[in-house]
């Protein structure tokens, strides 16, 4: 049987040396047929240098011209324009760690989904986060052989994260909206995609609403997780940059085609 081409888009920005984690962890991909999209937003730090250390991965590289404080979402959209998946990943950027059946994980779980005759929507990994206690002591465990021993970090279920929840929270409530989901090539151009703008939070917030109003949110696939590293953030990415909820009131308006 065939299996569907995936694109996993990575919007990357610097923090290269998180990256490196990441690409060790996709490097051990067991699904055969993806391909690892990575949109390079203008960084200073040598991104194509770190990549050219996974020659076995298929990557398709694009560096766009931006250098600067945005959100991930132009990256993303140009990864989706110009990937060749039939199914394409977002991940939330260069920190995100995933278990080897991660791209695996989410195409099973979708092939039981539409051989089950339920609604096409989005599927993605839970998402524990690494605060920065937790990110000094990464390498005191063997993530590499299995990035859920990271679990055995101290404090991992009970300290606050950088968003101020706990990873036991987390669990609890799925705690996955961009960090690493995706859908349909159809179902992305369905919704379509995420919004067009350079504003800080604007990315997987306004894409659960969109689908929260039209009855189409997320579902997580159990058992899998990603972690997300811990990175300084500027002060001004939550403020100035920061933009507003959109409160949706028509299908049109939700599918961004008005």
């Amino acid at each position: 049987m065939r299996l569907p081409r995936v694109s996993v888009i990575v919007p990357v920005y610097n923090r290269a040396g998180l990256f490196k984690r990441s690409l060790v962890k996709y490097g051990q991909q067991t699904y055969p047929n993806w391909e690892l999209v990575v949109v390079d937003d203008g960084s200073q730090e040598d991104i194509q240098g770190v990549l050219s250390q996974y020659a076995s991965l298929d990557i398709r590289y694009i560096r766009l011209n931006k250098s600067g404080l945005r959100s991930p979402n132009i990256a993303l959209l140009t990864g989706m324009e110009q990937c060749d998946g039939e199914y394409i990943i977002l991940t939330c950027g260069p920190e995100v760690m995933v278990p080897r059946d991660a791209v695996r994980g989410i195409m099973v779980a979708h092939r039981m989904r539409m051989t089950g005759g339920l609604e096409e929507r989005r599927l993605g990994i839970s998402c524990f986060c690494m605060g920065d206690v937790m990110q000094t002591q990464i390498d005191s465990v063997n993530w590499e052989e299995s990035v859920d021993n990271l679990q055995g970090l101290k404090d991992f279920w009970i300290a606050p994260t950088s968003w101020g929840g706990t990873n036991k929270q987390y669990q609890a409530n799925g705690g996955m909206l961009l960090a690493f989901s995706g859908g349909t090539k159809s179902y992305w151009d369905w919704i379509g995609g995420i919004r067009r703008t350079e504003k800080i939070g604007m990315n997987d917030r306004d894409l659960l609403a969109r689908e929260r109003f039209l009855s189409r949110g997320p579902t997580t696939v159990p058992y899998i997780h990603v972690y997300h590293q811990h990175h300084a953030r500027a002060g001004k990415e939550w403020s100035e940059l920061s933009t507003p909820a959109i409160v949706y009131t028509s299908e049109e308006q939700a599918r961004l085609k008005c």
